[in-house]
């Protein structure tokens, strides 16, 4: 039976709205920087060495999130990831965790679970699989409807930055661009399917990074007696 004091420990509520601390946590140099290190890491890798990459990045940036949250580990290897029937030792595990822990919103578990298969079909796929293919820009695609909010803010920066360039050649693009129905046409028009995946799971793998920042942790049971 628990002793009096325990039955009485006030559980602190878990907040849903970790982005609701100030928002300048994802803005300035430091989160350029990260963006561009890793969109150059990513652009450096083969079409499947990218999506793997991106889905080591988010595996590894999820299990940072959650113990953020989470009480910490009082054994040498963490038994949630490290033991050998850890039970969010799987990328799988990890987004679906995240979620019912309040530190990701339920549109980003959509979209890391589609990233995740799109990894699956790369690393189990027995022959030449490409973002030429077909099935990969299905998945793609469904990632970016997820999205589209974000990608009209991607279109809007770009086509500021492009007002102001003189060439006749890019001008033609954009203005071809410009007549798409959707942000992700207009996008495709200018980049290919690999650029843009990189530049989309660049930002994400960024957000992931800098999220535990603006984590609050449950706090053990020890420390509130």
């Amino acid at each position: 039976m628990l002793d009096a004091k325990r039955r009485h420990t006030r559980v602190l509520p878990m907040k849903q709205e970790p982005e609701s601390k100030p928002n300048t946590w994802f803005s300035g140099p430091e989160a350029a920087a990260l963006f561009l290190k890793l969109y150059e890491q990513l652009k450096s890798e083969s079409d499947r060495g990218s999506v793997i990459v991106a889905a080591a990045l988010v595996d590894e940036s999820l299990e940072q999130l959650i113990k953020a949250r989470l009480a910490p580990s009082n054994g040498r290897d963490d038994e949630l990831f490290d033991t050998p029937y850890a039970p969010l030792s799987s990328l799988s595990a990890k987004i679906d965790f995240a979620y019912r822990a309040g530190v990701i919103r339920a549109q980003l578990k959509s979209t890391l679970h589609l990233l995740r298969r799109l990894r699956n079909d790369f690393a189990h796929s027995s022959g030449t699989l490409d973002f030429s293919s077909h099935k990969v820009q299905s998945r793609i695609r469904e990632i970016f409807k997820l999205n589209s909010a974000i990608l009209d803010s991607v279109f809007e920066s770009v086509q500021d930055k492009l007002q102001s360039i003189e060439n006749e050649n890019i001008r033609a693009t954009f203005a071809k661009a410009t007549d798409k129905h959707s942000s992700i046409e207009k996008l495709l028009e200018l980049l290919d399917w690999r650029s843009l995946f990189d530049m989309f799971t660049a930002m994400s793998c960024a957000v992931l990074i800098r999220l535990p920042t603006q984590v609050d942790p449950i706090p053990a049971l020890e420390t509130l007696d």
